[in-house]
């Protein structure tokens, strides 16, 4: 377990911009000497704390926000969790400071949401020199993103991600997005943030269940690029049955805070090798493909989006597979990782001809082609296109129960 202080940088270099990412455990709850609100929270990660000042050192280091105005944006869910630490936080390290709350929720990510801070960007007379901090999940950062791309053209933004999904993905790489009308992330752009500040430790407020939504994202890593992920949370498993803890017991371990940073690591790589998402960036999509007509499907409709992607990644394997690929094997390790999680070996009550209906709204595919990410071995990703029908429905048939 973590017993010292914790401090990685990763450099992001891109074409639009180059910012860095900051991965401080227990960075935004020195800000209010360990004090939260939520009775439920697990504070025995102060014991891991040796040096409180130094992570408030490291933090005035990187950035002033003295000089400049800040509107500072979360929804009313995670304010109600964090309201001392972020007034307390806001009141010591800036000058002039607005709070702004969205309720919580996937339908808050939209152009109504959008132009109410706008409004408050106009009424607080804000300029490109002035900053957005989003401090939540994916919702705050895509509609925050997107205000500050539009914003003036782009005005100054900051990332503090308090979900496993946006630390490792969505709040790294540029992509914002709000939805519109029935389509999702239809309308966006690529806009970088200043800086990403990472705090492993804001995700022990997360339910067990947004805690195993996550993992998949990371277990999606560990597949396509870097095995030590998948040896890493082989080891956190174990230990964590061995031990009977809960699965929110991971985020004690120092061995997750690597997975962190493993996995941005990761991301930051792909992004800049493909920053427009052109080509190399869309092997990220593992396990995707199958995941958005999982969660497309009527029968389905509460699934969350991890759940839908550690299924769909089990049929990529599957299809890859069935190409010949020789990987009965990983698919068992998998498997096990998967059991050690809680998290899904297959689906039960859908109907393979639904599923097959929802993979037609992909955007990958049209009358004529389709495109999946398969693999040819661990770390060893490429893509498939415009497969039989027949062994598509064959992959999805070995991990569904059907109705």
């Amino acid at each position: 377990k973590q017993n010292h202080l914790f401090n990685k940088t990763i450099q992001v270099k891109t074409k639009l911009k180059k910012y860095k990412i900051y991965i401080l455990p227990g960075l935004f709850n020195s800000f209010n000497n360990n004090k939260f609100n939520n009775n439920n929270y697990n504070s025995s990660f102060e014991n891991f704390l040796t040096n409180t000042e130094k992570l408030i050192d490291i933090f005035k280091k990187i950035i002033n926000f003295k000089k400049n105005k800040v509107l500072f944006i979360t929804d009313k869910k995670i304010f109600s969790i964090y309201s001392n630490a972020i007034e307390s936080f806001l009141k010591n390290y800036t000058a002039l400071n607005k709070i702004f709350l969205l309720d919580h929720g996937e339908d808050q990510k939209n152009l109504d949401n959008v132009k109410l801070i706008y409004n408050q960007l106009l009424n607080f007379d804000m300029h490109r020199s002035d900053a957005i901090i989003a401090f939540g999940g994916g919702v705050i950062g895509d509609i925050c993103g997107f205000a500050a791309s539009t914003y003036h053209r782009g005005i100054n933004l900051y990332h503090i991600p308090t979900t496993i999904i946006a630390q490792v993905d969505s709040s790294i790489g540029g992509k914002t997005a709000v939805n519109f009308m029935f389509a999702k992330n239809i309308i966006g752009s690529f806009y970088h943030p200043n800086s990403i500040f990472i705090d492993p430790l804001v995700l022990k407020t997360l339910p067990e269940g947004e805690i195993v939504n996550g993992l998949s994202e990371i277990i999606k890593y560990g597949i396509i690029f870097n095995k030590d992920i998948l040896k890493i949370l082989m080891f956190i498993g174990e230990d964590i049955k061995k031990n009977n803890y809960s699965i929110a017991k991971i985020i004690d371990y120092k061995k997750f805070y690597e997975l962190i940073y493993l996995s941005c690591k990761i991301k930051a790589k792909v992004v800049e090798k493909d920053e427009f998402d052109l080509n190399f960036r869309n092997l990220l999509n593992f396990g995707h493909t199958f995941g958005h007509a999982i969660e497309k499907c009527k029968q389905l409709k509460n699934i969350t989006h991890g759940t839908a992607v550690a299924i769909g990644m089990l049929m990529a394997i599957d299809l890859s597979i069935l190409l010949g690929y020789k990987l009965h094997n990983l698919k068992e390790y998998l498997k096990k990782i998967y059991s050690y999680f809680k998290m899904p070996l297959f689906l039960n009550n859908v109907k393979l001809e639904d599923l097959m209906e929802s993979l037609k709204f992909d955007k990958k595919f049209t009358s004529t082609t389709s495109k999946f990410v398969l693999i040819k071995d661990i770390n060893k990703p490429f893509f498939g296109y415009n497969l039989d029908y027949d062994l598509i429905r064959e992959a999805i048939l070995k991990n569904i129960k059907e109705v």
